[in-house]
């Protein structure tokens, strides 16, 4: 083992020991970068006459490669984070046998067919592919993030193709489904949500967070940031959102209080 992978795995270990009582992420971020600092200054060398240490416990193992995902990965979005770590816990229901860092292609493999087929046995149906598609991508991008931390050599999922999935045609509401929309607005407020949402199709939790002074109601345009990417762009409202928008004198906020995320 190379000394920069031996120190890796040192900050890694001391992070995770930590992370049990050390509850501000600023403060293990300090930490981590300390002893970054401290050991560049350090050749290190591998130990190999040690008794079994704790990684020969599958489960004690997995325990730890999990809390050092949620340590390293900090600032990634609550639901994206979840959504990665859910997927792991229905691959470890499966797969108890072997930890993250022994499974292969193969165990992926069977496991995402079997993930396709779960609804059957109980009169479901099969998952849709893009269902399967997603657990494929939660599954390989945590693996990504196990190679890039030198846990693993290779992501076992890249070489498993995702499912073909047949294009549907966009669905549109009608004119008749708007009014009906406009019409259950009860204030000027819950119609500028709509407006907004409708002319901009943003994401809610982008929207959540405009205030109207981020409004040019000249031109409509409004810089925001993307709740996934982290990327700054544009929306635009057109000329009914932006008349609703501007008679409105409240923030829109609340819409994620009035549709269920």
């Amino acid at each position: 083992m190379s000394t920069q992978t031996i120190k890796a795995e040192i900050i890694n270990n001391v992070l995770v020991a930590m992370s049990l009582y050390i509850m501000e992420q600023q403060t293990l971020t300090i930490l981590e970068n300390v002893m970054q600092q401290e050991l560049v200054r350090v050749n290190m060398e591998e130990i190999t006459t040690l008794p079994a240490e704790r990684k020969d416990d599958i489960s004690q193992r997995n325990q730890y490669i999990i809390q050092l995902f949620l340590v390293k990965k900090r600032d990634l979005a609550r639901g994206t984070k979840e959504n990665y770590l859910n997927a792991i816990r229905r691959l470890l229901t499966e797969i108890s046998t072997k930890s993250l860092d022994q499974m292969d292609t193969t165990d992926i493999d069977w496991y995402l067919s079997r993930y396709e087929i779960r609804n059957v046995s109980s009169g479901g149906k099969k998952n849709q592919p893009s269902t399967y598609n997603n657990e494929r991508r939660f599954l390989s991008a945590f693996f990504t993030w196990m190679r890039l931390e030198k846990l693993i050599t290779d992501n076992p999922v890249e070489s498993i193709p995702a499912k073909k999935v047949p294009l549907k045609p966009i669905d549109y509401y009608s004119p008749e489904e708007s009014a009906r929309l406009r019409d259950a607005c009860k204030n000027i407020r819950e119609r500028a949500l709509l407006e907004v949402l409708r002319s901009t199709g943003a994401r809610i939790g982008e929207i959540a967070e405009i205030t109207l002074d981020q409004i040019d109601m000249r031109t409509g345009d409004i810089w925001i940031q993307g709740e996934k990417s982290g990327r700054y762009r544009t929306i635009y409202l057109d000329d009914d959102a932006r008349h609703y928008a501007q008679s409105t004198p409240r923030t829109l906020r609340s819409v994620r209080e009035r549709v269920n995320v």
